[in-house]
């Protein structure tokens, strides 16, 4: 995402090589406005079946696509506690992580730009509760790998990690 201001006094924010990379730099008061990715946490859910678990999303961006759950973790959280998090608000259901599945970062579409994310994503199987969807999703499905939707799915994340999980 481009910034034109500084969030800590509001001045001009130009460009500037700072450690040897260019940044954001503001003209007023010199701060660096650093821009990391951001991160995420998604459990790749898989049943006794060898099936994945696919949400369809109610909600821009990639509205109507079929995507894994996660999300963005909040200031300061354990990935295993943000998609333990996540899981609860989008599923009402309560999951258990098995092991890391994949992790690699990619780009998140917002508003008129887009912004990096780091993404972790953990194998994980239901331990508790039913699928009752929030919101964001409309409908959930359980896939076997040769029914997966790769032209329907949401975002180039839910494409590798899935593809990790097949090991396609």
């Amino acid at each position: 995402m481009n910034y034109k201001y500084c969030p800590k006094c509001a001045g001009e924010l130009g460009e500037q090589k700072v450690e040897y990379v260019a940044r954001p730099v503001c003209k007023n008061c010199g701060f660096v406005f650093y821009q990391n990715s951001r991160p995420t946490a998604s459990p790749v859910i898989v049943n006794d079946k060898n099936e994945v678990l696919l949400l369809r999303r109610a909600i821009k961006p990639h509205f109507d696509k079929w995507d894994l759950p996660g999300g963005f973790l909040e200031n300061g959280e354990e990935p295993i506690d943000g998609l333990k998090r996540e899981a609860m608000e989008e599923m009402r259901i309560e999951v258990e992580p098995i092991d890391i599945l994949t992790i690699f970062i990619d780009k998140y579409p917002y508003d008129d730009g887009e912004f990096y994310t780091l993404n972790l994503f953990y194998r994980a199987k239901i331990k508790s509760g039913e699928i009752k969807l929030d919101s964001e999703n409309s409908e959930f499905k359980w896939f076997k790998k040769e029914e997966i939707p790769w032209d329907e799915l949401a975002f180039k994340n839910t494409e590798t990690a899935l593809k990790k999980l097949y090991k396609i």
